[in-house]
């Protein structure tokens, strides 16, 4: 099977088989992928994923979601595209990003599959999101926008060179895309191997690093102005504890390997800015 981002067919080997899917990995460019990744209906997936227990789940820790992404985001389009303008988030969640953007000064709109957290978004936030996932007819009705987020949503997406490319064209010339993927490389991942929560979530269809992402954005608009991978200190002694048998982690020792594993590429997660090139 060739690969779908670098298309390599040599380097291809099996990552790990999971009760219903398999995971393959290329060594030419680092990318892990489902064998049946194209082929996935995405709003099946979004409804038997995100259900009730879901949304109770994201009403729990609503308050990290604030504290931990949300807040980080916000700030992230204030150092990048601090002129603001209409912004556009996809997969918007239960809303607490486009809910702190707005009081930003952001004029925001965002697409949510799934009707459950768009209710939550309406009833919390007073967001009325709009209930779907990118199609082409939808992004035809659409303004330009001076900004689009797609936060750990690309990880999900069929065909993301495609995708991508339809972003591209909602952004005005020289706008701005934001978006994050769990890293492929982080402390989690190398700590928990094959059998990390990260790799057996069926829904995670594509496993980006470092190397891979450039290589994706090549066959887009989008020039990269940041890349880097961030760890959030919270999850860090569970980790420690699985890799090192440790019982616990004093606080400076925890700041520290945060600050080693956001060093060496190793966070939880990579953050990526990118300006889509004018062409004129």
């Amino acid at each position: 099977m060739d690969c779908p981002l670098c298309k390599s067919s040599d380097n291809i080997n099996l990552f790990h088989t999971y009760p219903s899917f398999k995971l393959l990995e290329c060594k030419a460019c680092e990318l892990l992928f489902q064998t049946e990744a194209e082929h996935i209906n995405e709003q099946d997936m979004v409804q038997a994923i995100y259900n009730e227990s879901w949304i109770k789940m994201r009403e729990q820790y609503a308050h990290l979601t604030f504290q931990d992404h949300a807040t980080f985001n916000t700030l992230q389009l204030e150092m990048f595209a601090p002129q603001k303008g209409r912004l556009l988030e996809i997969g918007s969640g239960t809303g607490e990003f486009l809910h702190m953007a707005k009081h930003a000064g952001w004029d925001v709109t965002g697409l949510e599959p799934s009707s459950l957290s768009c209710r939550y978004a309406m009833q919390h936030y007073q967001l009325e999101l709009i209930p779907t996932i990118l199609t082409d007819e939808l992004a035809n009705r659409l303004e330009p926008f001076e900004a689009i987020a797609i936060w750990h949503v690309l990880e999900h997406v069929p065909k993301p060179v495609a995708f991508l490319n339809q972003v591209a064209d909602l952004l005005k010339d020289d706008g701005v895309l934001f978006f994050s993927v769990p890293n492929l490389k982080s402390f989690m991942n190398t700590s928990y191997g094959a059998h990390s929560p990260i790799f057996t979530e069926v829904d995670h269809l594509y496993h980006y690093s470092e190397k891979s992402i450039p290589l994706l954005l090549e066959h887009t608009p989008f020039s990269i102005e940041a890349l880097f991978t961030r760890q959030l200190a919270n999850q860090l002694e569970q980790i420690y504890r699985k890799k090192f048998g440790a019982s616990s982690l004093k606080l400076e020792a925890k700041m520290a390997l945060m600050s080693n594993l956001q060093g060496q590429g190793k966070g939880h997660e990579i953050c990526c800015v990118a300006r889509k090139r004018n062409n004129k």
